[in-house]
């Protein structure tokens, strides 16, 4: 097993697509948790709607 996490909050979310790339997982897919997890960067930081997409960056912690 190269990546092991949990993403996701206390609704629906869905995992549409995940690539690896340069040592990086990259996650798209769908939500409706309204605490969905965030980083202080994020273009959106909160539900706006019934239905957000989400792409997250998962970084290799042992490059």
């Amino acid at each position: 097993m190269l990546y092991s996490t949990f993403l996701g909050g206390s609704g629906s979310d869905s995992a549409d697509e995940i690539v690896v790339q340069a040592g990086n997982a990259f996650v798209t897919g769908s939500t409706d948790s309204p605490d969905f997890p965030t980083t202080p960067r994020a273009y959106q930081k909160a539900l706006s709607g019934g239905n957000d997409a989400f792409v997250v960056k998962i970084t290799d912690p042992a490059p």
